[in-house]
């Protein structure tokens, strides 16, 4: 058999469950939320990185295709290499500088365009800065080529270093002649210094197998990138980080920024001091609600079944105040136990009377039948007596009929003293 429970036992269960799933529901929101805002970064994140990695690969798209075709098309590159006339070699120095310049300017993103041509008559290396190189860069290029004469260059990009400097270049070679393009590993990333991550992130260059290329100063030099985690948290420096990861269509190369844990943690804290706020408010109202609910539930309940219990026990005077800022349920079910009380008592007396009248009516009855039986049996005792002369017997019994006819005939007396009831049972 079930154990009952009483009202307030069940509102009292009710209000520990709805807590218990207000903190699992806290705790769900938060990691819920943590793990909202970890995707959100994650797409803005590629979304940025996304911007400038498009815009350098469509110039990389362009540039790329002007090396493979500018060897074989310009008549410039030929003359150099087989003509020892001063005149015409100044001439097709000047048209491939300004060609390398207008190269330039369309394709900015570079830190430099140069052309390099080796011949008998002399060496030629025709250079184009962009806006962040330095004369520096030019040499490194100017040194790789003329140590490397010999050298036979693959088509694509590839890395070079050079003392502390690290490059992205790409050298096409057909005979005597090169042309070629770099890009600053250090002047690649300085566009996205204007491009804000979120304040506290590592932004880094790796190639394809996640070896960092540029180094941040507070990156450990030994440090590899997984390339397979992006969007992933990773142990990077000691700490946790968001990875996201973009890799490059032309260059042989990826962004990742590394962003730490801590900011989805302080953004996730702001999540749980509302849901924190929020339940505090709510352990604040409990007790005003639990009051309400005891007031207009509890205890119209308990005073209806303490007037049950009266009436269960004989007392059918019980009654149950009907409250005007009760629920209307409860006011219709105050009525009808009242209504249904007043009906219980007023059955009662009537069934009792009835049962009086029923009991009167059957005394009377019996009272009727016995008289004349009675009266006439006296009258014959007394004619009795008087053939026989006793007189003193007749007077006597006389007396006592009278007393007793008198006793009989009374008007409507329910109730009598005991010693007429005596002196009444004397007489008969």
């Amino acid at each position: 058999m079930s154990e009952k429970i009483t009202l307030k036992q069940w509102l009292m269960r009710q209000f520990i469950l709805i807590s218990v799933l207000l903190v699992v529901i806290m705790c769900g929101i938060s990691v819920f939320s943590k793990h909202v805002l970890k995707k959100q970064a994650t797409l803005y994140n590629e979304g940025l990185v996304s911007v400038y990695i498009d815009q350098l690969d469509r110039s990389i798209e362009g540039i790329t295709r002007f090396l493979s075709q500018y060897l074989s098309s310009t008549y410039d590159i030929s003359t150099l290499a087989v003509s020892t006339d001063p005149k015409e070699r100044y001439f097709a120095q000047q048209n491939i500088a300004r060609r390398l310049k207008q190269e330039g300017f369309i394709y900015n993103t570079f830190d430099g365009i140069f052309f390099y041509s080796r011949s008998p008559v002399e060496n030629v290396f025709l250079c184009q800065l962009g806006e962040n190189s330095s004369n520096a860069e030019q040499e490194d290029f100017r040194a790789m080529m003329e140590d490397d004469a010999d050298h036979d260059y693959k088509n694509g990009w590839q890395l070079f270093e050079s003392e502390d400097r690290k490059y992205l270049m790409n050298i096409v070679t057909k005979g005597s002649s090169s042309v070629g393009v770099w890009l600053n590993l250090e002047s690649m990333s300085l566009p996205l210094n204007d491009v804000d991550f979120g304040g506290q992130e590592v932004v880094l260059f790796t190639d394809r197998e996640g070896h960092i290329l540029s180094m941040d100063p507070k990156t450990q030099a030994d440090v590899t990138i997984d390339m397979e985690k992006n969007g992933r948290s990773v142990r990077f420096n000691g700490n946790t980080y968001l990875q996201v990861i973009r890799e490059s269509q032309w260059l042989p190369i990826s962004i990742a920024i590394m962003i730490p844990d801590t900011v989805f943690e302080r953004e996730t804290w702001y999540v749980q001091s509302v849901i924190l706020l929020f339940f505090g408010v709510l352990l604040c109202i409990l007790p005003l609600l639990w009051g309400r609910l005891n007031k207009f539930i509890t205890r119209p309940v308990n005073r209806l079944l303490e007037a049950m219990g009266q009436v269960q026990s004989g007392d059918f005077t019980a009654r149950v105040e009907n409250d005007k800022k009760q629920f209307d349920e409860f006011s219709r079910i105050t009525k009808h136990f009242n209504r249904m009380v007043t009906n219980i008592c007023q059955l009662k007396e009537d069934v009792y009377d009835r049962q009086i009248r029923e009991q009167k009516t059957q005394l009377q009855y019996l009272q009727l039948q016995i008289r004349p039986h009675f009266f006439l049996n006296i009258l014959n005792v007394i004619y009795s007596f008087s053939l026989v002369g006793r007189n003193d017997l007749i007077e006597k019994l006389t007396i006592s009929l009278s007393k007793y006819f008198r006793y009989m005939f009374r008007s409507n007396v329910s109730f009598v003293t005991l010693k007429a009831e005596c002196e009444h049972i004397k007489n008969y």
